[in-house]
């Protein structure tokens, strides 16, 4: 497992509720990061998605043992879809509002979301926060 950014900065957590969100709460990670900072793959996986979207701008999703990783808000893709990646792959760059990450689990709809697992590592990789 790997973070998708660095530093892993967190600007916005999982699970603050606010009207803001369709959901009621915030439904992933925000990443604080500048314009063009690199997005890594946090585990291993196949490329289900890779392009823009109304709701999260350029968006890359990541297929790993049935969790898809959601990296939203980018500046730039560079993966397609069917592409393999490996954790620690560059997936492309963050956008001017830094990097969304999320989880979801099958089917995979905006309400399948969970508390991010995967994205949370330092250095030797302990989960931080946890």
């Amino acid at each position: 497992m790997a973070t998708p950014v660095r530093p892993a900065l967190v600007g916005c957590e999982f699970g603050v509720a606010g009207d803001r969100w369709p959901a009621g709460y915030h439904t992933g990670r925000d990443y604080t990061a500048a314009c063009g900072t690199t997005v890594r793959a946090t585990l291993a996986g196949v490329v289900v998605r890779a392009g823009p979207t109304p709701t999260y701008g350029l968006l890359v999703v990541v297929e790993s043992n049935g969790i898809r990783h959601f990296y939203a808000r980018l500046s730039a893709a560079a993966v397609d879809c069917d592409d393999w990646v490996e954790t620690g792959d560059r997936l492309g760059a963050t956008g001017g509002d830094g990097l969304h990450y999320e989880e979801r689990v099958a089917p995979y709809r905006y309400m399948d979301h969970r508390s991010p697992l995967f994205d949370l590592l330092d250095p030797n990789h302990r989960l931080l926060g946890r």
